[in-house]
């Protein structure tokens, strides 16, 4: 049986035209009261790809165009930041509670603000403080440095709440607190859809229902090129100074919808996924969304040109020496990889794919803990830089491209062409320094996170629950001090999730270091006397 609160998102939905097509709307907080929303999406029959699962109208949709907040108050500046305004609009639906003709949709949303971490830094509760210590120098720290500008998301929140959000709200006899403020910037942050020309970001009831997963089976489908000035799918009066070519004739208003369709097949009774942007990390769906995913194949470790050692900060020429590692070479090699890889070619796609479409170099190391082409090309430059090789210019590819066939004929223990080598034992010096330069990275970043004195054993043992729990965050801190590691409670969602978050990015630093250490014994086993 359905519970209240989906009984009464179908009813809005029915109310609003919003069509659902052999699916099922279920709420599983009764079950688990951790989870973050609680709504899931299960299929009523056998789907496959095209079928056509919600009709969601756009006049049904919560946008800064369908609220009356903005239309009522004339002359009300909102500084034109799309996410600010979808704040303001859903902050002031939310306080408006069963008189907001979003009521019946808004019920379903979480009550509580969604754990995205970009705004851990200024919640008081025990959890989110606890939460932000193992962020420490991880990637979920960096994605939060990458969504602020001059200032963290939570002074960006609070400076447009006391500027631009309090008195709009004020003006329409709203109270609305900055708790709820930043509660409902949480919902925009996870859950919105950037629409169409005309309503831009907005809240689209049952879109946001389907949770998310890497390999998605629905998406949304919307015509964007509607009129940024009426939002008319068809030819309109704001046409007559500019043609909009983009417009699409043959369709009225009440078919410009948002569609949720199948883009692969979904058993009977299967929940059904969507996927919020492709090939997200677990930093940036923490950092964004609120959620991180097991086993996730696109975390990696990176660093910025400006965070490498100093060594190696005028070694980053790689689009220079594009080519290096051959598709042959990536596919026998454990150590290296390329980031590059298109759908449907082989996990280490050819780096001569640098070539075609150059990019900005990105340092790094995969979930695997193999390093990026880039961060092996930079590394191998310092390298060779140290045993002579002054000059950028005075390093070619061609002996780079060597370096990379010693390095896979040594991993692989095969013997080496002395005829095709300048100079073995120099090549092995230079694999060495190469080696000990991604090892010193891995160490560094290592020694920077939180607590690293702590096995990868110890820190999975606060993920365990058992059935003693602390009796506050204080006796955990206590515990942890003492070296010993106390279970978390499954309460403690957002630290739960950070520890977890920095315990895959400890794996993957030692599941490199100690691939690069492998190589160095093997060269020592190669290197000539």
């Amino acid at each position: 049986m359905a519970s209240q609160r989906v009984r009464a998102l179908i009813d809005w939905c029915d109310q609003h035209k919003v069509i659902l097509s052999n699916i099922t709307i279920i709420d599983r907080s009764a079950e688990s009261p951790t989870d973050v929303s609680g709504i899931s999406v299960l299929a009523d029959s056998n789907l496959a790809h095209s079928d056509l699962v919600a009709k969601i109208p756009k006049l049904s949709i919560l946008s800064r165009r369908t609220s009356r907040l903005l239309s009522d108050i004339p002359g009300s500046d909102t500084n034109g930041n799309d996410v600010m305004e979808l704040t303001l609009v859903l902050a002031y639906e939310l306080a408006l509670g069963e008189q907001s003709a979003w009521a019946g949709y808004l019920q379903s949303l979480p009550h509580e603000q969604v754990p995205v971490a970009a705004l851990w830094d200024e919640n008081e509760d025990e959890d989110s403080q606890y939460a932000r210590l193992w962020l420490q120098e991880t990637e979920t720290a960096r994605a939060i440095r990458e969504l602020s500008t001059e200032r963290t998301i939570s002074q960006t929140i609070s400076g447009y709440y006391n500027r631009v959000a309090n008195p709009i709200l004020s003006q329409a006899g709203c109270k609305v607190t900055l708790d709820d403020f930043r509660q409902a910037w949480s919902l925009v942050s996870s859950r919105s859809f950037r629409v169409d020309s005309y309503h831009g970001l907005a809240m689209v009831p049952i879109a946001d229902a389907f949770n998310h997963i890497g390999e998605n089976q629905v998406h949304i489908e919307t015509d964007f090129d509607v009129c940024p000035i009426c939002g008319s799918l068809q030819s309109c009066p704001h046409d007559d100074d500019q043609e909009s070519p983009g417009l699409t004739e043959g369709k009225t208003d009440l078919e410009n919808t948002c569609d949720m369709i199948m883009n692969a097949p979904v058993s009977t009774g299967d929940e059904i996924f969507n996927s919020y942007d492709a090939n997200l990390p677990n930093s940036t769906l923490l950092a964004r969304y609120g959620f991180i995913l097991e086993g996730n194949e696109h975390d990696y470790v990176s660093w910025d040109a400006t965070h490498l050692p100093p060594s190696m900060q005028g070694c980053t020429l790689s689009e220079e020496l594009a080519g290096i590692w051959t598709e042959e070479l990536l596919n026998t090699t454990s150590l290296v990889y390329d980031r590059r890889n298109t759908p449907g070619t082989s996990v280490h796609t050819d780096s001569t794919w640098h070539a075609r479409s150059p990019t900005p170099p990105h340092y790094r190391i995969n979930s695997d803990g193999l390093a990026s082409v880039d961060l092996w090309t930079a590394a191998a430059v310092c390298s060779v830089k140290a045993t002579g090789g002054n000059h950028l210019g005075s390093i070619s590819k061609t002996s780079l491209k060597e370096l990379a066939r010693v390095q896979v004929a040594v991993e692989n223990n095969e013997d080496i062409d002395i005829a095709n080598i300048g100079n073995l034992t120099t090549a092995c010096l230079h694999l060495r320094i190469l080696a000990n330069l991604v090892q010193d990275l891995c160490r560094s970043r290592l020694e920077g996170m939180y607590k690293p004195e702590l096995s990868i054993s110890e820190c999975g043992n606060l993920l365990d629950v058992s059935s003693f729990l602390p009796a506050s965050i204080s006796d955990i801190f206590f515990m942890a001090g003492l070296g010993r590691c106390q279970d978390l409670p499954a309460t403690m969602v957002r630290s739960r999730m950070a520890v977890a978050q920095a315990l895959s990015e400890r794996a993957t630093l030692i599941a490199c270091r100690d691939g690069w250490d492998d190589l160095i014994t093997s060269i020592d086993e190669t290197s000539p006397d």
